[in-house]
């Protein structure tokens, strides 16, 4: 229905009443009220929202009520998705008018709350759902109908609720609870819980919701998509989500843990920055990792802990240096990579090791890649300069 419309262009008449297809909006309004099939009213719904708010102010209200009154499912669901595209893009629209103020519609966020709470039939309370995250941050004001909405006895309300959540960000925080509690239901849809954990790792108002994150990651029985979700929102907690460094440590140490969910949890570890340090000993885990990626990216992970290895500094160097016999040109590049890196603050005792084994790869590489990397990284640990040089045991250059 909807490509009939883009084909046609809007006119004025001599009234200045916008047209579509020629037809007055009028004349699309009475289709609405008066039309004898789901179909037509449909129609003429569809044509209202492409007039749009900012032709004529008639537009909101008369898709206002077919939501409202109509008797039709199928009717009041079109009207509440095409409500909430009519808000959404009148909003924008003033913004990018640079208006003093957006466009007053509490009668038409009010209208699609109601049919979210009340509306018996689930595509109609699924479908105004959806209109409210059409809206976003702008119809803040009902995310605690949505959060009541996440109890929806059929999956796609609570579905469609917790991605208007987080399509709302930071403003759907007076619903964080509801939000909690769908993701702590293990008997819950898992799709809504997945939207649910990606709604929190957007609004990230509570701490407290971290303990449970951090279960969900560590049961290896929980669902793969829940758990790589829950951990990147966790990394999204940035500092405040390094309580879970040790987890994460103990998930990549697992044998059991999948390729993706280690992924996950290295990118997260990223976002930790020092507070990441308990974490280290999973990342010194995985550089004997059977997946060249997953090496690759617990040795960028690891030269960003560089002033943080404490102990684990000589098995660091020694895990990264067993990559450089590796036959991938990417993982011997972020080897010698991340050993010029940690030369910066020493490499306690390995140093000539380290050297003895970067030369090995100068001599018999023919790859102008490799041979520049391992030459940048030899001169990180041993500059040519004599006056720079220092002592394997006592400089911080190449101890």
């Amino acid at each position: 229905l909807l490509a009939i419309f883009t084909l046609g262009s809007l006119v004025r008449a001599e009234d200045d009443e916008p047209k579509l297809l020629d037809i007055k909006l009028s004349d699309w309004i009475k289709r609405i009220d008066e039309g004898k099939t789901a179909k037509e009213r449909r129609r003429g719904i569809l044509a209202v929202e492409q007039i749009g708010y900012s032709r004529s102010r008639q537009v909101i209200p008369a898709l206002i009520k077919p939501l409202r009154e109509d008797k039709e499912a199928e009717v009041r669901a079109a009207a509440a998705r095409a409500l909430g595209r009519a808000m959404a893009k009148a909003n924008a629209e003033a913004r990018e008018d640079k208006k003093d103020e957006l466009p007053k519609f509490e009668t038409a966020r009010e209208a699609l709350t109601t049919a979210l709470r009340v509306d018996k039939e689930a595509p109609v309370r699924e479908a105004a759902a959806a209109a409210l995250g059409d809206v976003g941050s702008d119809a803040r004001q009902a995310a605690s109908s949505l959060g009541v909405a996440l109890k929806d006895k059929e999956a796609l309300v609570s579905r469609a609720a917790a991605l208007a959540l987080r399509r709302m960000g930071k403003d759907a925080k007076e619903a964080t609870r509801d939000l909690q509690a769908l993701v702590a239901d293990k008997g819950g849809d898992l799709e809504a819980r997945l939207e649910a954990v990606l709604a929190l790792g957007v609004i990230r108002d509570d701490l407290n919701v971290l303990p449970l994150f951090k279960d969900i990651v560590a049961d290896p029985k929980t669902d793969l998509r829940l758990r790589r979700a829950t951990a990147e929102a966790i990394g999204k907690f940035g500092k405040d989500g390094a309580t879970a460094s040790a987890v994460f440590s103990a998930v990549l140490i697992s044998k059991e843990t999948p390729r993706e969910l280690k992924e996950t949890i290295l990118s997260a570890i990223d976002r930790f920055g020092s507070e990441g340090k308990p974490a280290i000993s999973g990342l010194v885990a995985v550089l004997s990792d059977e997946d060249r990626g997953i090496r690759c990216l617990a040795m960028q992970s690891l030269a960003k802990l560089n002033r943080d290895l404490g102990e684990s500094r000589k098995a660091v160097i020694q895990g990264v240096t067993k990559n450089l016999d590796d036959a991938n040109s990417e993982v011997i590049v972020t080897a010698l990579d991340t050993l010029g890196t940690l030369a910066s603050e020493g490499l306690v005792g390995e140093s000539d090791e380290v050297v003895k084994r970067i030369d090995g790869v100068i001599g018999r590489e023919g790859k102008k890649l490799i041979r520049e990397a391992a030459q940048a990284a030899r001169e990180k640990i041993r500059p040519t300069k004599k006056d720079e040089k220092k002592d394997d045991k006592t400089g911080p250059r190449g101890s």
